[in-house]
């Protein structure tokens, strides 16, 4: 798995440098190489800029084909990413992401109206900035949860007997990815740790994806209309951590409901460990075994054989009475 994870990294640098050496191109081809130098000097996602916006969301996006790719060369299996039945389960995803759309959406505009919602303006370049959020966070999002929750975990987890290890681990490397002050990466490392629980207890990675995607989307639009900001100067509190505290418990609340309902497995038997080298080459010694060749039928009663055939010989005829 170590394998997978460096050839993913990899792949993941190749196509990032590819993409911004094509923008660094297409704005110097139009006189506008200005632009590119802004946007290196705004790496955070901010909606005051929705092409920078766009491009940065795209980057993080890159992660999912990467990790993929890393793993089906790397190996283990890539559907093993997604759930303990190795595929995504659409279904699940589907309840989830109506939970998390219903949960954050309550608790992000409920805590806006409590302490103060800003100057509200929805003009050509707010709605331009959410249709670029709803097309590119989703796949943002599950790319960040297939690498932390994913990848990660799951590569930790065959070193260790603990639980808690991979996912402490995971959570400190999510929110080294963000920059914000202290409050507002704790703020991070809440979220983080409750995608992990959820990654844990329903098996698979469909509830952590809804629920970082409603969170980034509503986030994100609100921020879009003026709501409020969240660039690297706005000043968090610990009052500002309650959003997120109750966002977590009432998803996770959610979710235990729905795996009863649903019966979603969360376990499934352990697989048989892959043959080390040693065995493969001692299979590949052994020789096939042969292949049975289905005798040929005996020729008819009364027919003529060649002689020194091994036909056998038709059985004698009982005198006519």
């Amino acid at each position: 798995m170590p394998t997978g994870l460096v050839v993913g990294i990899a792949f993941y640098f190749a196509l990032s440098v590819f993409a911004v050496v094509v923008l660094a191109v297409v704005t110097a081809a139009g006189d506008r190489l200005d632009l590119f130098e802004e946007y290196l000097d705004t790496p955070d996602l901010e909606t005051t800029n929705v092409w920078f916006l766009g491009i940065s969301l795209v980057l993080v996006a890159f992660m999912l084909p990467s990790i993929m790719f890393g793993r089906f060369v790397g190996g283990p299996r890539p559907g093993d990413l997604w759930s303990v039945q190795g595929r995504l389960r659409w279904r699940w995803l589907g309840v989830c992401s109506l939970l998390a759309a219903v949960v954050y959406a309550a608790v992000i505009v409920g805590s806006l109206l409590v302490d103060g919602v800003g100057d509200i303006t929805v003009d050509g370049d707010a709605v331009l900035a959410i249709v670029v959020v709803l097309a590119t966070v989703p796949l943002q999002a599950t790319a960040e949860e297939a690498v932390f929750r994913g990848q990660i975990m799951q590569m930790v987890a065959t070193w260790t007997r603990f639980a808690i290890i991979p996912v402490v681990l995971s959570t400190v490397l999510f929110v080294s990815g963000h920059t914000y002050d202290w409050w507002g990466l704790t703020d991070v490392g809440i979220f983080g740790l409750t995608a992990a629980y959820l990654a844990i207890r329903t098996g698979g990675l469909e509830a952590s994806i809804a629920a970082h995607a409603a969170n980034n989307i509503v986030l994100m639009c609100a921020e879009a209309v003026g709501a409020f900001s969240t660039s690297v100067e706005s000043d968090y509190g610990p009052i500002d951590l309650l959003p997120t505290v109750v966002a977590s418990a009432l998803m996770i609340a959610g979710v235990e409901i729905g795996m009863r309902v649903m019966g979603i497995e969360r376990t499934r038997e352990r697989l048989d460990d892959p043959p080390t080298r040693a065995q493969r080459k001692a299979m590949r010694r052994i020789p096939p075994p042969p292949v049975p060749i289905a005798p040929w039928p005996p020729p008819p009663p009364g027919a003529w054989t060649p002689p020194g055939s091994s036909f056998p010989s038709p059985p004698p005829r009982e005198p006519n009475p």
